[in-house]
């Protein structure tokens, strides 16, 4: 798997400029998605960032940096398991 680090991040990272071949690679690998799947999500969801994550997350929650899936907060179905 490609570190994300190692490729350039896009000027402007709220923002997914699919005609940029590098912002594209970028996202791809940020996002661990197809270039398809990405486009879609962009298509579907407009290129902002947040709401592209949100997207493909299927979740509100993703739409936060703090509490999606590339960080370290607990889940709501791991907070429900937890509470049962």
């Amino acid at each position: 798997m490609t570190d994300v680090s190692f490729i350039h991040a896009p000027r402007d990272q709220g923002r997914i400029n699919l005609e940029e071949p590098k912002e594209v690679r970028y996202w791809t690998q940020a996002l661990h998605v197809s270039e398809a799947r990405l486009r879609s999500a962009v298509s579907a969801a407009g290129d902002a960032a947040p709401a592209v994550r949100q997207y493909l997350c299927g979740d509100t929650a993703a739409a936060d940096p703090a509490s999606g899936p590339w960080s370290s907060a607990p889940r709501t179905s791991q907070v429900q398991r937890q509470q049962a």
